[in-house]
């Protein structure tokens, strides 16, 4: 089977994986549930079965047209880091709300044409994996949205300056 990116494939307990990456040895793909998997190719190989698109439910995340995500390799995160036009921290690295409940995801925010931190619901608008629990993230929350780990288009993001002003107005009407 040629494992190639955008493969979809039947992992027996998984479901349904499309290829995000390939290595020498390592396949990695999205679930339909958004969460991102690292396996060994000889398992992949050995264990899945490449599935035609059309077989998938419609509706599937999975089955969508969608762009391939930018790059994230150290070339590309140089030029991603230039600060925020609001609160001047790097595009490339996620915020929270002073309230906890938004994230920013640092894919959004460092995207061609932003200048500002794009926030969403933190962690329903990024999804959870025990792949990603430690100290730093006890609660497993991904790092990119959603949307992001699809190589979809995100909508609905909350601007770095909104984000403050609502925090703010939030705490006057609490006092």
């Amino acid at each position: 089977m040629a494992i190639t990116v955008g493969t979809i494939l039947k992992h027996p307990t998984l479901g349904f994986l499309k290829v995000t990456r390939t290595e020498q040895t390592k396949v990695h793909g999205v679930t339909e549930d958004g969460q991102t998997r690292v396996l060994m190719r000889a398992f992949v190989e050995k264990a899945c079965a490449e599935v035609a698109p059309e077989t998938l439910d419609p509706e599937s995340p999975l089955v969508a047209a969608k762009a391939p995500a930018p790059a994230r390799g150290r070339g590309a995160s140089a030029s991603r880091a230039r600060p925020c036009s609001h609160c001047g921290k790097p595009l490339n690295r996620s915020r929270l709300s002073a309230d906890g409940r938004l994230k920013s995801c640092p894919n959004c925010s460092a995207a061609p044409g932003s200048t500002q931190h794009v926030f969403y619901r933190d962690p329903d608008d990024f999804g959870t994996s025990d792949a990603r629990t430690s100290d730093s993230t006890p609660d497993g929350v991904q790092s990119y949205c959603r949307a992001c780990r699809l190589g979809e288009q995100a909508a609905g993001g909350i601007m770095c300056d909104s984000v403050e002003q609502q925090v703010h107005t939030t705490r006057l009407l609490h006092i």
